[in-house]
């Protein structure tokens, strides 16, 4: 019974929110990300999402003194960085991971505690427990699942 509450006796208190530094965004987001949540970010290729994503990790590095941990399924940390050194961006704060297993993120995180969990792309997420490949519905159920299980027992921002 520890996880259900009477309404009268929850806070109204509204979450806290991290700014990006980056107003047009803070603004899609309602005042910007909520911690302890997870947004995701859909566009067509080359619509520019890892620009955004890049962009947020320093503005939250930088601006903030936030730790980013940006986890990358797609793309190789060196792509990766000659992104970064496109934008002008350089942080020790951005910390890259190459690895989408969900079981080696979470380790990670528990170790590192970023605030900012950034993972590209979600569909490559993919557990030891589940024979499927990545892409598919059950691996991708179970990242999801997991993730947002971190998010809210550490209020990180995924």
């Amino acid at each position: 019974m520890n996880d259900i509450f009477p309404l009268d006796t929850i806070s109204p208190k509204p979450p806290a929110r991290l700014l990006t530094g980056l107003a047009g965004f803070d603004c899609l987001l309602g005042g910007g990300l909520v911690e302890g949540s997870a947004i995701l970010i859909s566009g067509t290729p080359g619509s520019g999402k890892s620009t955004l994503l890049m962009q947020v990790a320093f503005q939250l590095a930088a601006g903030n003194n936030i730790r980013v941990l940006y986890v990358s399924g797609e793309e190789n940390k060196a792509q990766i960085k000659m992104r970064a050194e496109r934008l002008l961006i350089n942080s020790k704060k951005i910390l890259l991971m190459e690895n989408t297993q969900v079981e080696k993120i979470l380790k990670v995180c528990h170790i590192l505690h970023p605030k900012v969990l950034i993972i590209y792309s979600i569909q490559m997420l993919f557990s030891e427990h589940y024979k499927q490949a990545p892409c598919t519905p059950t691996q991708l159920k179970y990242g999801l699942l997991t993730l947002m299980a971190l998010a809210k027992k550490t209020n990180t921002v995924i």
